[in-house]
């Protein structure tokens, strides 16, 4: 079913991907100040700074997809409605 109005995208927020999410989440609330917002699974979580927040998912491996991203090919975004 079509949506009956074209859809507003009110904020976007990072997802990170880490190999290490608890230093991850040491790094974003002890050194810069974030505070904790959720974590789920101990896999997934997210840090917030105000009304910013990024999403931090815990990989096993370095993202392949950083070589495209350097080279301006590439973007990951998670859209909240």
């Amino acid at each position: 079913m079509p949506w009956s109005r074209a859809m507003e995208i009110t904020r976007v927020i990072p997802q990170l991907r880490t190999t290490n999410l608890d230093a991850a989440l040491d790094f974003y609330t002890e050194t810069l100040g974030f505070t904790m917002d959720f974590v789920h699974g101990g896999f997934y979580a997210a840090v917030r700074s105000g009304d910013f927040v990024i999403h931090l998912k815990l990989v096993d491996a370095p993202d392949p997809s950083v070589g495209f991203v350097q080279a301006e090919d590439h973007l990951h975004l998670c859209l909240e409605r």
